[in-house]
C-alpha cells in the first residue's frame, strides 16, 4: 500500500475511541437518557428549527427538525473521548425530505482542540456527488477530494488548516403539520405501569415457550419506566431479551440481545427513539461462543448507503471500537458473523426433561449364568439437544437354585444424542449413555444371608419412538460390569430394558 496511506492507517487508529457500548459486557450495561428540553434554533433562510439534546454514555445527539412537519433537518453527534486520553469527534448530517443525508461531516479533533482529520461529501440520491478528506500527521497534511468521473478518491496538494469545504443545504417548513400523540400515548401507558410482572404463553421461539414482561422505575428516577421482556423456548431457555427505557420527555432507550439455543449470547443492538418514535440507531455487535468478535457504531442502519467512512468498527483485540481507515474498515469482517435471526430458531423444541420408566432383564455373568428381572426409572436433563445428565435407580432380584438374589443400583452420568436425524425433536431418538455408581447385592439362603455393595456402571444404547412431544417408548441394551470388593474382579454383565418415556 502506498506510503500515505500506511501514515493515514497508523494515524486513524491513533485516534481510535472508546464508546460508551464498546465494553464485551455490553449488554449488560443499562444507561439512562439524559434528555435536554425542546428549544429553537434560528436558521438563515428557513423558519425556526426545534433542537432536541440528548447525551447517552460519551455520545451526545443533537437533532434539529422542522416544528411542524417534524421533519429530519440536522443530527450532529459530538464523541467525547476525554476520559481515554483523547479529544473530540464531531459527526454532522444533513438530511433531505426522504430522510436520505445529503450531507455528511465528520471532524476529530485532539485533545488541544485541534482538527487531526476531517471527511465531507455531498450525496445526491445516496451516491456521491463531491467529497473531501483531510489528514493532519505531526509535520505533514494529506488530503483527497472525490473525483466524479472515476468516483474514486485522489491525492491533491494541501496545506493549511482545516476549514469546511461545502455549503450546507437549508429547508423550508411547507408541509402539512404532524402530531405525535399514539407515540406519546404509548409512552404514558408505559409510564402508568410502575412495578409490574405478567408471563404470557408466547410462540416466537416454538410451540410451548413464553415471554415474561419486567416492569419498574430506573433506580434513582421517577420519570423513567423500565421494561424488560425475555422470550423463553419451551426448554425455558432465554433466546431473546428486549430491555427498554420509556420517558416522561417522550423519548424511549431499547437494547435488544438475542441468544442461541443454550443460552448463549449471539447479537446485539442498541437504538434510541425519540419523541416522535424515530429511531437512531447506536450499536451493532456479533458474538461468537460468547465473545465479541465484530460490530460497529454507526450514524445509520446497516441498510443505508455505504456511510463507511463515519463507522467505527469493534476490534476485539483491543475490546473497543476504532475508527476505521478511509472506508477500509471491518465491514467485511462484520458481515462474514452478521447474524440471521431465523436460524435462532432452528433449535429442539422438546422438552429437555425426560423420565424413562421400564421392565429391566440382567444377565449375570456366572457359571451358569442366570437372568435377573426388575425394573428401573431414570432422569435426563439435556443441558442442550446433545448431552444431558442422568440419574438412575433399578432393581432386579431372581433366583438360582434355592438361592434368592436381589440387587439395587444407583448411578449417575452422561446421556448423549450423536444423530441430529434421529435426535430429540424426532418420531425415533437415537441416544447413548455411560452411567457409574454403586450397587447392593443381597443374597439369601434359607436362614443365611448375605449383603455387599461395590462400584458399578453401564453402558449402552436406547432407540425411543415417539409418539408425540411427550411420549414415546423405547428398548436399551447395555453392558453393566461390576467391580467386585476383595480381588474378585470384575463380572460384566448385560442387561436389557424396554419401557415408557415421557418428556415435560
Amino acid at each position: 500500500m502506498p506510503a500515505s496511506t500506511k501514515t493515514m492507517r497508523i494515524c486513524f487508529l491513533y485516534c481510535s475511541c472508546i464508546l460508551f457500548f464498546c465494553s464485551a459486557k455490553l449488554h449488560a450495561q443499562k444507561p439512562h437518557l439524559d434528555i435536554k428540553a425542546p428549544y429553537s434554533v434560528s436558521v438563515v433562510g428557513a423558519e425556526q428549527l426545534e433542537a432536541r439534546s440528548v447525551t447517552i454514555g460519551n455520545v451526545t445527539e443533537l437533532i434539529l427538525r422542522l416544528p411542524k412537519t417534524h421533519a429530519l433537518v440536522q443530527r450532529n453527534s459530538t464523541y467525547d473521548y476525554s476520559l481515554t486520553g483523547g479529544g473530540q469527534r464531531n459527526d454532522l448530517i444533513y438530511f433531505n425530505r426522504e430522510k436520505d443525508p445529503v450531507y455528511l461531516r465528520s471532524v476529530v479533533t485532539d485533545q488541544n482542540a485541534v482538527p487531526i482529520l476531517a471527511i465531507e461529501e455531498i450525496r445526491v440520491l445516496k451516491n456521491v456527488e463531491s467529497g473531501y478528506k483531510w489528514q493532519n500527521m505531526p509535520g505533514k497534511q494529506y488530503a483527497f477530494q472525490f473525483d466524479a468521473g472515476t468516483k474514486k478518491y485522489k491525492d491533491i496538494a494541501f496545506t493549511g488548516t482545516y476549514k469546511p469545504q461545502f455549503v450546507v443545504p437549508l429547508f423550508a417548513d411547507n408541509g402539512e403539520m404532524i402530531s405525535n400523540t399514539s407515540w406519546l400515548d404509548k409512552i404514558n401507558l408505559m409510564l402508568s405501569k410502575k412495578t409490574f410482572s405478567e408471563t404470557k404463553p408466547d410462540d416466537a421461539y416454538g410451540d410451548g415457550g413464553s415471554a415474561i414482561y419486567n416492569y419498574k422505575q430506573f433506580p434513582g428516577f421517577a420519570n423513567i419506566e423500565t421494561e424488560t421482556i425475555q422470550y423463553k423456548d419451551l426448554n425455558g431457555t432465554v433466546r431473546e431479551e428486549i430491555y427498554r427505557e420509556y420517558y416522561s420527555d417522550g423519548f424511549m432507550y431499547e437494547e435488544i440481545t438475542f441468544y442461541d439455543c443454550n443460552g448463549i449470547i449471539e447479537h446485539f443492538d442498541s437504538s434510541m427513539y425519540d419523541d416522535y418514535g424515530d429511531e437512531y440507531e447506536y450499536t451493532e455487535m456479533e458474538y461468537k461462543n460468547g465473545q465479541p468478535v465484530s460490530g460497529y457504531r454507526d450514524i445509520e442502519d446497516e441498510d443505508e448507503f455505504g456511510f463507511y467512512d463515519y463507522r467505527e468498527y469493534y476490534n476485539p483485540k483491543t475490546d473497543r471500537f476504532e475508527r476505521n481507515v478511509l472506508a477500509l474498515g471491518d465491514w467485511n469482517r462484520y458481515k462474514a458473523f452478521q447474524y440471521e435471526r431465523q436460524s435462532l430458531k432452528v433449535c429442539t423444541n422438546n422438552p429437555r426433561n425426560v423420565i424413562f420408566i421400564g421392565g429391566s432383564l440382567l444377565r449375570e455373568d456366572a457359571n451358569p449364568g442366570f437372568n435377573l428381572y426388575g425394573g428401573l426409572i431414570d432422569y435426563t436433563r439435556f443441558l442442550d439437544t446433545k448431552i444431558g445428565i442422568t440419574g438412575d435407580v433399578r432393581i432386579n432380584a431372581g433366583s438360582v437354585g434355592v438361592t434368592d438374589y436381589t440387587k439395587m443400583n444407583f448411578m449417575a452420568g452422561i446421556t448423549y444424542v450423536p444423530i441430529s436425524k434421529a435426535g430429540l425433536d424426532d418420531c425415533l431418538t437415537f441416544s447413548a449413555h455411560a452411567l457409574v455408581g454403586v450397587v447392593n447385592i443381597k443374597s439369601k439362603y434359607g436362614n443365611y444371608s448375605n449383603s455387599q455393595t461395590a462400584f458399578n456402571g453401564v453402558i449402552g444404547p436406547r432407540i425411543d419412538y415417539n409418539f408425540n412431544k411427550q411420549f414415546g417408548v423405547g428398548i436399551q441394551a447395555e453392558l453393566n460390569p461390576v467391580f467386585n470388593k476383595g480381588g474378585g474382579g470384575v463380572s460384566y454383565n448385560y442387561g436389557l430394558a424396554t419401557g415408557v418415556r415421557y418428556s415435560f
